[in-house]
């Protein structure tokens, strides 16, 4: 798919003040407990190879790149406060992590 959240929308009769969103996702792991990813002060340490996105709630890519080798260190673009997803896409799996910036 080409969007990080794809979503639909269900709407009640005659109640324009208000709507819903109902995320599907499918074909995503989220590796809580096996995060791929940390912020060591500095940078921030992604372990694994594949394609790496640095995406904002909207489903904007704000960094991409490709990742060799078993760990890397990057540094990304200076964000605002917020929550952010980090995404590492390779042949076989897709992992998505939650990064929030205080």
């Amino acid at each position: 798919r080409s969007t990080l959240f794809p979503y639909t929308t269900l709407f009640r009769s005659r109640d324009y003040s208000r709507f819903y969103i109902v995320f599907n996702v499918t074909d995503v792991e989220e590796h809580v407990e096996h995060s791929f990813a940390f912020f060591d002060g500095s940078q921030w340490v992604v372990t694994g190879e594949g394609e790496l996105d640095f995406i904002d709630l909207q489903g904007r890519i704000l960094w991409h790149g490709k990742l060799t080798g078993g760990q890397s260190r990057l540094t990304f673009p200076v964000v605002a406060k917020g929550m952010y997803m980090l995404r590492l896409v390779n042949s076989t799996e897709t992992k998505v992590q939650k990064i929030i910036v205080e």
